[in-house]
């Protein structure tokens, strides 16, 4: 059922709206600010529409009473569970500087929001409601919670937001269950030559795919069903990856377009890397393509049992990594051996781990909360003697987890900035090996024509 919040500061009316919303006299309501101290929660409705309705106490932004500092968590967290918003400002008085203050706490929660003007009960109120608009939640409702005025125009605007609010968790729950009942994508890719055969067969526990020590001896991109640990995958062996100056006959132009393509298909990509070689530019230019097409990255060094410098092998790995990919510099790297059998476990488990990763989606609450202290931390630069003032971010998509920033400027925002937003994106939600993707905008003034 549709969670409904109404909330505002002190003596706003709320409690007598949601009497009135849920035909009962369930909350106390008194000229005294404050009366309201727990919240309550009751089933309501307007006409056909069910909604549960939580009754809020009004927030107060100067005191640190110790009580009033409770409730004011309380108002927060109730506010994060809710699907729709109903704010309340006192039409009598007009905006004041703790309705701003609270509009900025909602926007903070990126919650859909509708304004109304309370106590508008006398005509010549309504100019003071159109105040309502400043607070940047659309036109406000000239409402009396005493008499019912706005209670139809209430029902409508509560009507459209169930509808959206209906289809967009809808299409959460359908995205949930594909990927619930979808099998993980694993791609292994690299140069010719490097293992990636020899390894899926390990993994599927016998000889499925031809090996040979001749590059080049898998032609097609070949998908084979498996099962690790009760869940399903279908592991996708590819054709060597040669660089494009040496791709001269139809058949490896082919070849190279299929493993493309299962790049495109897969949610985990295994780029195999050959130990006993150095990382050079085909490797990377590969690993380039897997972060563009959005998917999850492992590096595996295949042949790690024939390496006899390993540190240094391993070191050397890293550190072209950090120079030639700074944006995946933490990206997850395996030893390997399709031969022993070494590291199959440590890629299974990477991978269904990875495939969460990829698939999650951040609390825009605790986003914005983590999204204001790395501004404070290190604000945006000045441009041409201007501030860029960062509003808020959301998640808008996952696969890859992608990222809306509002700015009064955007455009002015600098690619380095960026990349400091997505270092410490990765740090602080573990997104290691997952691409990042961060679009910004410049946010529209609702009042503005």
């Amino acid at each position: 059922m549709l969670k409904i919040a109404i909330v505002g500061r002190p003596n706003v009316g709320k409690s007598t709206l949601f009497n009135r919303l849920t035909k009962n006299h369930l909350s106390i309501t008194s000229d005294i600010p404050g009366t309201t101290r727990d919240f309550k929660e009751y089933d309501a409705s307007i006409a056909d529409i069910e909604f549960t309705l939580t009754d809020l106490a009004g927030y107060d932004f100067n005191s640190k009473d110790d009580l009033v500092l409770k409730i004011n968590k309380t108002i927060t967290k109730c506010i994060e569970n809710s699907d729709l918003i109903i704010m309340m400002f006192d039409a009598l008085n007009g905006i004041t500087s703790e309705d701003q203050m609270f509009s900025k706490l909602i926007k903070k929660n990126n919650k859909p929001t509708i304004l109304l003007g309370n106590k508008s009960e006398k005509k010549n109120l309504n100019l003071l409601v159109t105040e309502g608009w400043a607070l940047g939640f659309g036109q406000p409702i000239p409402f009396s919670s005493l008499h019912g005025k706005g209670i139809e125009e209430l029902y409508e605007r509560i009507k459209a937001s169930f509808i959206n609010l209906k289809k967009g968790y809808e299409k959460i729950q359908k995205e949930k269950l594909i990927n619930i009942n979808s099998p993980i994508k694993i791609a292994f890719v690299g140069k010719p030559n490097t293992g990636k055969s020899t390894i899926v067969n390990r993994i599927l526990g016998y000889d499925r795919m031809i090996t040979g020590s001749k590059s080049g001896t898998t032609h097609d991109s070949i998908e084979l069903d498996f099962i690790w640990k009760e869940k399903e995958y279908k592991l996708i062996d590819t054709g060597g990856m040669r660089k494009k100056s040496k791709v001269t006959d139809d058949l490896e132009f082919k070849i190279v377009g299929s493993s493309l393509k299962s790049i495109k298909y897969a949610n985990i990509v295994i780029l195999m890397i050959d130990a006993t070689r150095q990382l050079n530019k085909q490797d990377l230019s590969i690993a380039r393509w897997i972060i563009e097409e959005g998917r999850a990255l492992i590096l595996c060094l295949s042949k790690w049992d024939i390496i006899s410098n390993k540190q240094e092998t391993f070191n050397n790995v890293v550190h072209r990594i950090k120079r030639s990919l700074p944006e995946m510099r933490q990206t997850q790297i395996v030893k390997s051996s399709g031969l022993l059998g070494l590291g199959i476990d440590e890629l299974m488990n990477l991978s269904g781990n990875l495939y969460s990763k990829w698939n999650e989606r951040i609390q825009t609450s605790i986003l914005n909360s983590w999204f204001q202290k790395v501004i404070e931390i290190h604000p945006p630069p000045l441009r041409k003697g201007k501030r860029i003032k960062l509003q808020y971010i959301s998640q808008i998509k996952s696969r890859p987890p992608t990222f809306i920033i509002f700015s009064n400027i955007p455009e002015s925002l600098p690619d380095s900035y960026i990349r400091y937003i997505i270092s410490k994106l990765r740090e602080n939600f573990n997104f290691f090996g997952i691409p990042i993707r961060i679009i910004t905008r410049k946010k529209k003034n609702p009042y503005l024509h």
